[in-house]
């Protein structure tokens, strides 16, 4: 009978427990990001560091800066990638960086979308701009908007991994979600369309080329970082 007894009030105790947490879990809202604000003595300098230092230092290591060659900045500077796809060249068996460099130059622009949230940089958006105004001449080159510059510069006909391309070194579909992130992220910190407009652009033709036959089934093995 005290077993019972006992089992009952354990049981009735984990009750209560479970409704106090539903409860709590019902009044949590998720806050939007321009609406949070960090203002301690620890992360606020952190977050000013990354803002105007860190970023701009990943941007200056996409263009080669630090190299100290000419010759060897020109060919590690992954943005130039873009200008020679906007100058109509293709199979010139040149790319800055590996296949997957598009797809991390457009996860730093997200990157910095995000900051630019928090800690308005006109310098930074302005030299973000300049990127995409890159991305969208190499995206105008073609009358489907497909852009992927490694492909085109080394691989041209092997778009999707098709024709006897690889498409988990080429990265098209990787490169591309990333430029969608970019847009949206872009577009949430500042208003400005023209990036998103690309990326709306490329995922029109994802959509056109993949799915059920006739179209193509991809598979493609890198996925898009997750979101906190």
């Amino acid at each position: 009978m005290k077993a019972f007894i006992i089992t009952g009030m354990i049981s009735l105790g984990l009750m209560c427990c479970c409704c106090m947490l539903q409860a709590q879990q019902q009044h949590t809202q998720r806050m939007r990001v321009k609406k949070v604000t960090i203002n301690d003595r620890f992360w606020k300098p952190k977050m000013q560091l990354w803002a105007f230092k860190t970023i701009n230092d990943v941007f200056n290591k996409f263009e080669g800066k630090y190299k100290t060659d000419v010759e060897e900045q020109t060919k590690n500077n992954a943005f130039l990638n873009f200008d020679d796809v906007a100058k109509g060249k293709i199979n010139t068996g040149k790319h800055a960086g590996f296949p997957w460099f598009d797809g991390l130059v457009y996860e730093t622009i997200r990157g910095a979308s995000d900051y630019l949230k928090h800690i308005p940089d006109p310098k930074l958006e302005s030299r973000i701009d300049h990127y995409i105004d890159a991305i969208e001449r190499a995206q105008n080159v073609r009358p489907d908007h497909y852009i992927n510059t490694y492909t085109q510069l080394v691989e041209p006909g092997h778009e999707w991994g098709g024709n006897g391309g690889f498409l988990r070194w080429q990265h098209d579909v990787y490169n591309a979600g990333m430029l969608v992130e970019a847009g949206v992220h872009y577009y949430k910190a500042t208003g400005k369309i023209k990036l998103l407009s690309v990326a709306v652009k490329m995922a029109n033709l994802m959509a056109n080329t993949m799915g059920a036959a006739p179209k193509k089934i991809l598979s493609p093995h890198m996925p898009v970082p997750k979101k906190p």
